[in-house]
């Protein structure tokens, strides 16, 4: 059975957020706060997300407008790509950790912000401008000598207390919650499988070779289990495995060879987000490509594919000393690239909770060469690198599946004209969460800036299409938007959103309890907002936004800033309760990671970690 859900206009609470004026909003709140610092911008969108500051920071944040609410306390944590500037994809740069502590220093809130530094990180900067030198090819950056850089600026996990920071392309490495410091990789190199097997592996002889990981591990809070995914994509003439992770935080991964009917599992596009359930592991080969063909041909484009399908394993069947495990295979319609499940499958049924990516090429960015749609004219150069939008409304969406044969059994869609463009980033309370509630998603809205002629021409023969190309509304554009959903009804009834005003940018939302809490909207949404408008005093123009969680339309109820706050293109989010110096014994030497890599190298690249990157981890 399935059930659309497709609102006929605007609902009436998007009255009291983007569609007033700047004075008739203030009026009807009440209050002092502005949502819109000024009059509307224009509907340009921000070059400064293209621009970041590199410089680490530890500095109190302003109360720009509003009230810092007193019951917000804990640790908000972001993690941000800072771009290259040359108009390489914006998610591809260093990982600037972003720290942001409610009830401390002078304002009562303090930023604390440190570039994620691995071991290549200091190879890459140590040998700028030199023959063993890294470059940027498409979505990677990469030497030809010393291999490809693990950037981790996509996500975290939290372990407990500990937390992990990811990246789809390497492994995941431990942060020190203090100090913001990289303290170890997730596995030893000997633990991963590379994107090329031996012995093609073996000719490359690079030290950092690449290994094709997912930026949404998953961490069951009852048990004590992290279960990440390792895989070799499926490329022709190559072999392509796909392998379960299984880790206790301490000691060496289990690793699961995936299988279907005896047959290796290959995936096509990526594995960035997997779940875990009580009973099961899903994974899915999500609708993010990657695309090899980029790292030599960069003007390569491919389709997102239309369907998606997952995987389910059952957690009993991952016994210890056993090294493949057998999936059933799962197709759902449409494209999915974020999803979440309910811990609790004790009825038989495993229930997701996703936006579909409808005609949206995720890995795809805007080029030099790109030309508008209709007018054919060059595109904004400042934009170069930014990533494009979906060319069609993307839905929120909840399936129940047969967790014994895979079946749909029941499939509910949410369209609204407003809300549901380029729906990406979400956040909820909790990790291991028996039956979500509230969830609260961030979406681009839909800017004709960010939409390429050669990603519409690719599109417009998207087989699930609800908007008709020609039908796009270049004209009037649609604003960012922050919306919650009732994920166990998933009906409009239950939407309560703001619409941004025009020229800003959201991204990155986080659930932040109130103290005391325990309830799913019992607390408070912060957002990350960018744009070019620097006239607030105090304000970069990239700020902090701070949403009562059960009422978001009635707009932020504070906003924080600082004249030094520059995010890149901010991406997930993590929270913790309290910060603290790590006390796990679990670390893996660079020393002897790299051992075995560092044997067949000349002097010189041998050199080089002798002097700029062992000493930084002794």
């Amino acid at each position: 059975m399935e059930i659309l859900y497709e609102p006929k206009g605007r609902r009436s609470f998007l009255k009291s957020s983007g569609s007033l004026s700047l004075g008739a909003w203030a009026l009807a709140q009440n209050s002092p706060l502005s949502a819109e610092a000024g009059e509307n911008l224009s509907f340009n969108y921000p070059s400064s997300i293209l621009n970041a500051l590199r410089e680490e920071l530890d500095i109190p944040l302003y109360t720009l407008q509003g009230k810092l609410p007193t019951d917000i306390a804990g640790h908000a944590f972001i993690v941000s790509a800072l771009p290259q500037g040359d108009g390489s994809p914006v998610t591809n740069g260093d990982g600037m950790l972003y720290r942001c502590d409610f009830g401390s220093g002078p304002s009562g809130v303090q930023l604390k912000t440190r570039i994620a530094k691995t071991p290549c990180y200091y190879a890459d900067q140590a040998t700028k401008g030199t023959a063993l030198g890294f470059k940027n090819s498409g979505i990677l950056r990469r030497s030809d000598r010393l291999g490809v850089r693990n950037q981790v600026n996509t996500a975290f996990t939290c372990m407990g207390s500990r937390l992990l920071v990811t990246f789809d392309g390497g492994r995941p490495y431990e942060v020190d919650t203090e100090t913001l410091e990289l303290v170890t990789p997730v596995g030893k190199t000997s633990e991963w499988t590379t994107v090329v097997s031996p012995p093609a592996s073996n000719l490359l002889k690079l030290v950092f070779m690449p290994y094709l990981s997912g930026a949404h591990p998953f961490y069951d809070d009852y048990t004590g289990e992290l279960f990440l995914a390792n895989y070799q994509p499926a490329v022709p003439l190559l072999p392509s495995k796909t392998f379960l992770l299984r880790w206790d935080g301490e000691g060496e991964l289990e690793k699961f060879k995936v299988q279907v009917q005896g047959k290796d599992v290959k995936i096509a596009q990526s594995m960035h987000q997997l779940a875990a359930t009580r009973d099961h592991i899903i994974l899915v080969d999500t609708a993010f490509r990657i695309e090899l063909e980029q790292i030599i041909f960069t003007e390569s484009l491919q389709r997102e594919l239309w369907d998606t399908t997952l995987y389910l394993i059952r957690r009993a069947d991952l016994k210890k000393g056993q090294t493949t495990v057998e999936a059933r295979k799962v197709l759902i319609p449409r494209e999915i690239a974020h999803f979440v499940a309910d811990y609790d499958d004790s009825s038989g049924q495993i229930i997701l909770h996703l936006t579909h990516s409808a005609a949206w090429a995720t890995s795809e960015w805007l080029r030099k060469s790109d030309k508008e749609v209709h007018s054919g004219q060059a595109m904004r150069k400042d934009l170069q690198g930014m990533l494009v939008m979906a060319s069609d409304m993307t839905p929120m969406a909840r399936y129940a599946l047969d967790a014994a044969t895979g079946e749909i059994k029941e499939a509910t869609l949410l369209y609204d004209e407003q809300l549901t463009w380029s729906v990406n980033l979400y956040t909820h309370q909790g990790s291991t969460v028996d039956r979500f509630e509230n969830m609260y998603w961030t979406s681009v809205g839909f800017h004709p800036e960010l939409l390429p002629k050669r990603i519409y021409d690719l599109e417009t023969s998207y087989k699930y299409r609800k908007v008709p190309t020609k039908d796009l509304p270049f004209a009037e554009a649609k604003p960012a938007s922050l919306f919650r959903v009732n994920a166990r009804q998933l009906d409009k009834q239950n939407l309560d959103a703001y619409i941004f005003p025009r020229g800003r940018v959201v991204s990155s939302p986080i659930f932040v309890p109130a103290a005391g809490s325990k309830s799913s909207d019992g607390g408070y949404v912060v957002v990350s907002v960018v744009s070019d408008d620097k006239s607030l005093v105090r304000s970069s123009g990239d700020e902090l936004w701070i949403f009562d969680a059960r009422s978001l339309a009635d707009g932020p109820v504070c906003r924080l800033g600082h004249p030094l706050l520059s995010f890149g293109y901010s991406l997930h989010t993590a929270w913790l309760p309290e910060v603290q110096a790590r006390t796990a014994g679990y670390k893996i030497s660079p020393r002897e990671d790299y051992s075995l890599a560092l044997a067949s190298q000349r002097r010189d690249v041998v050199e080089l970690f002798e002097k700029s990157v062992f000493p930084m981890f002794d």
